[in-house]
């Protein structure tokens, strides 16, 4: 919740902070004391953003590992990197007032929390830059299933898992590891054109439902 808070109070000010740049870039002035107002609020609750963003970003890493490790049943060396935009809060007030010019040219805040970046790691490579169709796929299936685990510990609930068209692009044996994997959740949604792409579980029972011409039928 203080994440949440946190982080409306940064989006108003920086919304603010922004109409003022914008304006500053049309009229070529801007009001000095009503833009540092907004920078001590965007300062103020920058820490708050990014420690929580590294803590979530490590905690769900860690779980991630052991999906793929499970589904793929090796050290697949890959990772969530969370990119924080500045170092710290310092590092903020320093590049708020160096860039002021460069903001108002430019009609917008180009420093803080709201230009942070994740980068994704697969087998040692960014998977954004080099991942093939099929590690993408088996990431972002792995992704799903360490963010289902990480809100159930959180929140002691159960969350219901969504999946599209998640075994085209797995060979026969990782759908299975993958079914394998989803056995430990609640209730989970595949969708599929091809239901034969499916595994049977051994113990799982499954419920298949078709969707013919805007239909379900059982």
């Amino acid at each position: 919740r203080k994440y949440l808070l946190a982080l409306l109070e940064y989006r108003r000010a920086l919304k603010h902070r922004n109409q003022l740049l914008l304006a500053a870039r049309r009229s070529g002035r801007i009001n000095k004391a009503h833009l540092e107002t907004w920078d001590e609020i965007l300062i103020e609750n920058t820490s708050t953003i990014i420690w929580n963003r590294r803590s979530v970003v490590e905690k769900l890493g860690q779980r991630l590992t052991q999906v793929l490790r499970n589904i793929i049943t090796e050290n697949s060396d890959s990772k969530i990197i969370y990119q924080p935009n500045i170092l710290d809060t310092s590092n903020l007030r320093e590049k708020l007032t160096q860039n002021i010019d460069t903001e108002i040219r430019y009609g917008k805040t180009l420093s803080g929390p709201h230009r942070d970046e994740i980068d994704f790691k697969f087998s040692g490579k960014s998977l954004r830059q080099q991942g093939s169709q099929g590690e993408h796929k088996i990431f972002l299936v792995a992704l799903k299933c360490a963010e289902a685990i990480f809100l159930e510990e959180t929140t002691a609930e159960s969350p219901i898992l969504l999946l599209d068209d998640v075994f085209s692009e797995l060979d026969e044996w990782r759908a299975g590891q993958l079914m394998n994997q989803l056995h430990g959740f609640g209730q989970t949604f595949i969708t599929t054109p091809n239901v034969k792409e499916v595994p049977i579980h051994p113990t799982r029972k499954v419920n298949k439902l078709q969707v013919h011409h805007g239909s379900v039928e059982s």
